[in-house]
């Protein structure tokens, strides 16, 4: 399931508001055409639901599906002045109710910026008043703002009827407001909900114990026999399967069953996963009565949907199930979900520097990690078409996903010249090259998946009945049906953002009948036992949609040994009666996110450890201090709750003039070589270091930097040199484990020369239909602003590092824009895919715009003359029956018929 993301919205910086006199007169369709860069997408959610229907609107999505459907009809009907207009108008229709105007995103430049926003100001003739911060928005210094005009409804919606006299912790209150606003999809209402007491558990583990509270850096403690407490439910709840199976039903409009899915409800946020409570009451627990939350008497049998204490936030703001449930009712809230787990598992995924940095590898090792990423590589660098579809598109396509995949790759499964085409070629070589980029980084490809997590359901089922709790999977166990089949008996286990080896855990699989029995529904997440301290080892993970990647890499089976968890005693924020004062201090002290900054300095610790033996001194205090950055991590995470902690010490990462030789060398003020991969400023100044560093050499000694490394008897003046080069260098070179990796592929790509081009025919892609000279130029003109647009995106993506999902949906909102303004000027797809073929393939003009405005066109000229077919590569497990080969698995073709 993909959320919708069709909501636009604008987000505007203060220093923009600011320059306008906080008073901005900024239209639709002027910024649409003028200023795109205010406008972006999210996608629909229980906040958006409710202004929709405070302003007369049922259903958007509905809406605007209808819109689109009149609009494809229009394009479809011989082309008039009439239909032109007719779908311009339609195309107005469609962004305005995409588009909501009474909710903004601001992003503050400074705090006294804040503060002025804060007093309200005009957009458009709309006073708007602050909502609330988002728990990802609050560390990028954005806050929600709505329309003064219906703020109280709303807040009044979003407090539903909770006791507004009970001590809160302000950073933790907002997040909970702030969950109006996931992202999410409406399904069927459970027939009952039970709200349950946690699942908790108690054991004791040998521990190391960080606390900053005695000096300015924090002392690291190793605790034999730590008494621990664990809540096996953190996060998570149950679902029955008949309602598994009806959400699946309405999402998909298919039958099947979900594993586990997110949800959302009133200060709601959590998983449910697919587990039969009801054959655990008739046959383990001989009962259908539990006492709920409030400690009221419920029959199970009421229930489609058993919620957990830690799920519903505010569950003791409430009398009871039904105060609480009829205040819902009364205030519009919707049982949604903003994720489900996927009905079939990846089999390969990729490895990142911070999971791998930990590591202290054989050269062996390395090259058998990295000979993997390397092969497929070099297979897709072969021109095989085929490979090239299953590295793109997947390993696990199917018919039912190849409508969901880049028209190019399903023009390749159409017709095999187009691997000829010069776009499709293009594509492929930027897409290789962001793959060898991404391996330097030590992005490495590696048998895996990752996978939303759970406890153990059956010591919750225990607990919701109150028996003894002793669940199936036992310390040092988890369950994974993928896994048992695959016949795996280890698994080792990452989640991201991590610091250091004591943040991975390697765990046994489970095998018994009783999981198989029980978890049969739960096959594509993976559950965790209830008896040991592995999830507080993965840097705290909860419940509530946290993922893991996990392997059976044979290499980091044999090289993790779980190391003591690391527990970090955090300060704990002030609970009061909650003003509006209080959440805006407790955003201020949230702005400027540096968890990125803090994980980063860990990473530069790894490789100045390298320098060092690992008895020395120098070594021991990285050690520490590389432990200790997981404490820092954890503060700056619970700043947005209001937490205030100690920063961690200038020293470890900032060199002063009263350090001497021994603390200078382990101060980690650079980066390692490779994150120059990373941050293109960091690129951009390391290769002009280089640069000048060889035109310094050559003009003193006649030679480059690596020719004085080859003298066999450089004189001192030259070593004095390399020495102070080797200082001055903007990244450390050392062999820290990434490095090596870096070094590794760079030795294997760097220097390769790109395959020729072959002449591609275009006219393959063509229908034959004619157009219009005066056409073809007003096309042109669309080109033309097209090509200004992309190369401001593409500056903009070089100057400040953007995720990667903001960028695809940010390039798809460009695509869809550039989509209307053609079929306002050209609504017959067929002829407009005429023009833009002449427009762009003619001549050596940017032919991304050509299958952005019209790809879906072009594969259903290409479906014509192949009679409707198309051939994809399909994994299989008979070799005899296999055709090609990839990344060691057998893939043979499936010809299929499809409409796109």
């Amino acid at each position: 399931m993909r959320l919708d993301k069709q909501r636009r919205i604008y987000k505007i910086n203060t220093s923009y508001l600011k320059k306008h006199k906080w008073n901005l007169d900024m239209p639709l369709h002027k910024a649409m055409k003028e200023h795109p860069e205010l406008i972006v997408t999210i996608a629909d959610s229980q906040l958006m639901r409710w202004i929709d229907k405070i302003n007369g609107i049922e259903d958007a999505s509905a809406e605007i599906q209808q819109l689109k459907d009149a609009i494809g009809k229009e394009k479809s009907k011989t082309v008039t002045t009439k239909t032109k207009q007719k779908i311009k108008e339609l195309y107005k229709n469609l962004y305005s109710l995409q588009f909501q105007r009474d909710y903004i995103t601001v992003v503050m430049d400074s705090v006294k910026d804040y503060d002025r926003a804060n007093q309200g100001f005009i957009i458009n003739g709309i006073k708007y008043r602050r909502l609330f911060g988002t728990s990802n928005g609050v560390k990028q210094r954005t806050i929600v703002f709505i329309n003064a005009a219906i703020y109280d409804t709303i807040k009044a919606k979003i407090d539903n009827g909770r006791n507004m006299e009970m001590p809160l912790v302000p950073g933790k209150l907002e997040a909970y407001q702030a969950l109006t606003a996931s992202g999410s999809v409406v399904i069927p209402q459970p027939k009952g909900i039970i709200v349950v007491p946690d699942c908790i558990t108690h054991f004791a583990e040998d521990v190391i114990q960080i606390d900053d509270s005695k000096g300015a850096e924090p002392e690291l403690k190793h605790i034999k026999n730590y008494q621990i407490e664990r809540n096996n439910s953190d996060g998570y709840g149950l679902m029955l399967p008949s309602y598994s199976r009806r959400v699946y039903n309405a999402l998909t409009g298919e039958d099947g069953i979900i594993a586990g899915m997110n949800t959302r409800y009133a200060f709601e946020k959590g998983m449910v996963f697919t587990f039969d409570f009801l054959d655990f009451a008739e046959n383990v627990a001989g009962t259908y009565e539990i006492t709920d939350v409030w400690g009221d008497k419920r029959d199970i049998r009421d229930a489609d949907v058993i919620l957990t204490a830690s799920q519903l936030k505010l569950w003791d703001s409430y009398k009871s199930w039904e105060d609480y449930h009829d205040n819902c009712v009364r205030n519009g809230y919707q049982f949604s979900t903003p994720k489900i787990t996927p009905d079939r598992l990846e089999n390969v995924r990729e490895l990142n520097y911070q999971f791998l940095n930990p590591y202290t590898f054989s050269k062996d090792d390395l090259l058998q990690l990295c000979k993997p990423t390397i092969d497929t590589i070099k297979d897709v660098l072969g021109g095989d078409y085929r490979k090239a579809i299953v590295y793109l598109g997947g390993s696990t396509l199917t018919d039912k996903s190849i409508p969901k995949i880049d028209p190019y790759l399903q023009a390749l499964m159409i017709e095999p010249q187009m691997i000829n085409d010069p776009y499709i070629i293009n594509t492929i070589y930027r897409n290789i090259q962001k793959r060898i980029d991404k391996a330097k980084m030590g992005t490495i490809t590696i048998n895996g998946n990752y996978l939303i997590v759970c406890g153990d359901p059956y010591a919750l089922a225990q607990s919701i009945f109150n028996l003894p709790i002793t669940g199936l999977l036992a310390a040092g166990e988890v369950y994974q049906k993928y896994w048992y089949d695959k016949g795996a008996d280890e698994l080792v286990c990452f989640r991201a953002p991590m610091t250091c080896y004591n943040n991975i855990r390697k765990m046994k699989l489970n095998k018994s009948q009783a999981a198989l029995y029980w978890f049969r529904y739960i096959d594509t997440a993976l559950i965790y036992n209830a008896w040991d301290s592995a999830c507080d080892a993965l840097n705290g993970q909860d419940f509530d949609g946290d993922t893991n990647l996990i392997t059976d890499n044979p290499i980091l089976i044999a090289n993790t040994h779980n190391a003591p968890t690391i527990f970090c005693i955090q300060k704990k924020a002030e609970k009061k009666i909650v003003t509006e004062d209080d959440l805006i201090a407790a955003n201020k002290i949230a702005f400027n996110d540096d968890i990125g900054a803090i994980t980063n300095r860990a990473t530069a610790m790894f490789d100045l450890r390298c320098l060092f033996d690992p008895a020395s001194t120098e070594y021991q205090t990285l050690d520490y201090r590389i432990m200790a950055t997981q404490h820092y991590q954890q503060c700056s995470i619970d700043r947005i709750k209001g937490v205030i902690s100690l920063p961690m010490p200038q020293s470890w990462y900032m060199p002063n003039e009263s350090m001497n030789a021994a603390e200078r060398q382990i101060t980690a003020d650079k980066k390692p070589y490779f994150m120059v991969y990373r941050y293109p400023d960091l690129n951009t100044e390391y290769q002009a270091y280089i640069k000048a560093a060889n035109s310094n050499a050559i003009r003193r000694f006649g030679m480059d930097i690596a020719a004085l490394y080859a003298l066999d008897h450089p004189s001192e003046e030259i070593k004095v040199f390399l020495d102070f080069y080797e200082k001055q260098m903007p990244v450390t070179m050392n062999d820290c484990t990434v490095n090596q990796i870096c070094r590794m592929i760079e030795a294997e790509f760097d220097g390769r020369k790109r395959k020729t081009e072959t002449a591609f025919d275009y006219s393959i892609l063509k229908s034959g239909v004619s157009y219009s000279p005066q056409m073809f130029k007003a096309i042109q003109a669309v080109y033309t602003d097209y090509q200004a647009r992309v190369s401001a995106f593409a500056k903009e993506a070089k100057e400040t590092y953007i995720e990667k999902d903001d960028a695809d949906i940010q390039r798809a909102d460009m695509r869809d824009y550039f989509i209307s303004q053609c079929s306002e000027i050209c609504p017959d797809d067929k002829v407009l895919a005429e023009i833009v073929l002449d427009l762009c393939y003619r001549s050596n003009r940017n032919k991304a715009f050509a299958w952005d405005v019209c790809g879906a066109q072009f594969v259903r000229n290409l479906l014509a003359k192949h009679d409707g077919f198309l051939t994809y590569p399909t994994m299989t497990e008979n070799k005899k029956e296999a055709e090609f080969e990839y990344y060691g698995r057998q893939y043979k073709e499936e010809r299929i018929k499809i409409e796109l």
